[in-house]
């Protein structure tokens, strides 16, 4: 076979990497696809011989089955410098697969993917090998287009963010968000993924000892990225259903998607978790806030922001500013014990003179809007119980703090985050 290969390609051009797949399939005479470090596939040969769902699925949906991702994880797809041999999985409806990681220095660009049924020889290895690095070649240079697009995203959705005149007029004239449709802002916290895993064949034909694996792709650039500058990388890489934006903080992401519908919505997060997995990134918590003329983007994006906090606080994995219920009133405070005696002195009082069962039942209490049958319903306790424990409770606090609405709204907010902070 002539080898074509050698040249540096000199524009980043998916024509080029589809004929090399193309190509490498028609010699091997199986089925090839090339994908990005979250499977994502963008380059896929006709089918030869076998099929199975993975296959199936990504041609079909355009994104990859989720399911499978941990385990593919597992088996050291993303920290490998060797192809690894996968075994069928019965389960995900898998064939036996060989996966070639296509590195280039300390950065994951993606896999090449064969079918390993009937089990590739070494010729059929020796000649995946040779089209291994012009591949990589054009997967790089395509990756220096994706940089410039970050660096345009970052500005744009940071201009967005501070409500800066013009910047949501611009992000719709660049295709970045739908003319129409509610804005809604995301803050996302996100840390580095940890995980002991099996790595997969360090050699063409025999098994490594186990080792733990480490966050997998960096972003192009000399320095290795951070979980959330990995995990919008990957996200970028494709356009999606619905446009977006997306920039990375110290700590997380901030995304700001006008959505269709729900569903939209849903896709983009679905794509989010799928990333994540493959970077080696972890979702702690999102927060939410839609944008209106009353908040204002700088508004919404505090309220995300704070939202994503009393996510993680409480070990949930989002909140929507508009379901947040007593939480809205502490913000900007400390969600701190300090808060708590500063908020409401009832509560200081009640939580160091009371006891636990008296608190609790006044936090379920407003927490049903002081309705009586449905706080002992909740309880499981009687309603002469509960108003036993109610009239313990005004003994203690300063007089009329139970009938009083602001005094109320300000014990709810000061217990409600006493239970949080209890719990943490």
């Amino acid at each position: 076979m002539e080898q074509p290969h050698s040249a540096q390609p000199r524009a980043a051009q998916l024509g080029q990497i589809q004929s090399l797949v193309d190509e490498l399939a028609s010699v091997l005479q199986r089925s090839v696809q090339v994908d990005t470090p979250a499977f994502y596939a963008f380059c896929s040969s006709p089918q030869y011989g076998e099929v199975d769902n993975a296959r199936v699925f990504n041609v079909l949906h355009r994104e990859p089955n989720p399911e499978p991702i941990p385990w593919l994880v597992e088996n050291g797809v993303q920290d490998s410098r060797e192809p690894v041999r996968l075994p069928a999985h019965e389960e995900f409806d898998l064939l036996p697969r060989l996966c070639v990681p296509l590195w280039e220095g300390e950065r994951l660009c993606g896999h090449i993917w064969v079918i390993d049924s009937p089990s590739l020889n070494r010729s059929d290895l020796e000649t995946i090998t040779a089209y291994r690095q012009p591949i990589i070649d054009l997967m790089a240079v395509r990756d220096e287009a994706i940089v410039r697009r970050v660096a345009e995203m970052r500005e744009l959705t940071r201009d967005v963010t501070l409500g800066l005149d013009g910047s949501v007029a611009q992000a719709v004239d660049n295709n970045l968000l739908p003319r129409r449709g509610v804005i809604r802002v995301h803050q996302l916290t996100i840390r580095e993924a940890t995980q002991s895993s099996d790595t997969a064949i360090s050699t063409f034909d025999k098994a490594p000892p186990k080792t733990s694996t480490d966050a997998p792709a960096d972003a192009p650039g000399d320095a290795p990225a951070d979980a959330p500058e990995r995990l919008m990388l990957e996200l970028l890489r494709f356009r999606r259903r619905s446009p977006f934006l997306v920039t990375d903080t110290h700590d997380g992401l901030t995304i700001i998607e006008r959505p269709e519908n729900q569903e939209a919505s849903q896709s983009l997060f679905d794509a989010l978790q799928a990333a994540a997995v493959a970077v080696g990134a972890h979702i702690v918590s999102r927060g939410t806030s839609t944008m209106n003329e009353l908040s204002g983007a700088r508004n919404s994006a505090r309220r995300a922001m704070f939202m994503a906090t009393v996510a993680a606080l409480q070990g949930i994995p989002s909140l929507a500013w508009e379901e947040a219920g007593a939480w809205r009133l502490l913000l900007g405070w400390e969600l701190t014990p300090a808060t708590v005696n500063a908020l409401s002195p009832a509560a200081s009082t009640l939580l160091a003179e009371g006891s636990r069962s008296l608190w609790t039942t006044v936090l379920e209490y407003l927490d049903n809007a002081r309705n009586v049958t449905a706080t002992a319903e909740k309880l499981f306790i009687h309603r002469a119980t509960l108003h036993y424990r109610l009239e313990k409770v005004r003994s203690i606090v300063a007089e009329g703090v139970l009938d009083d609405g602001w005094e109320c709204t300000c014990l709810h907010a000061a217990l409600r985050l006493h239970a949080v902070l209890e719990k943490s």
